[in-house]
């Protein structure tokens, strides 16, 4: 069973279950349900076959590490494509 079918049954079992949280200035969070990434997941997938990106393809990431940074990720494996991340700080 591969990782991106294990993630999308967790979220589609336990949808209001905790999924991601990050930690901001001030004591504020971001917080995702499982439904929610699970929602932000599909919608980015979407995107990217819109804007041409094909299975089998490299995706690269610009991004801080972040709730984003994970759906992106996922988004890109959904397609079926690979994906690098780029640290901005570099």
């Amino acid at each position: 069973m591969d990782l991106l079918f294990h993630i999308e049954r967790q979220c589609l079992e336990d949808p209001d279950r905790l999924a991601l949280v990050q930690h901001l200035k001030e004591g504020h969070r971001v917080v995702l349900t499982r439904g929610l990434l699970l929602e932000r997941v599909e919608a980015l997938a979407l995107q990217l076959l819109e804007h041409g990106v094909e299975p089998g393809q490299l995706v690269g990431i610009y991004m801080r590490k972040c709730p984003e940074h994970v759906i992106a990720m996922l988004a890109a494996l959904r397609i079926g494509a690979s994906f690098f991340s780029i640290n901005p700080q570099y």
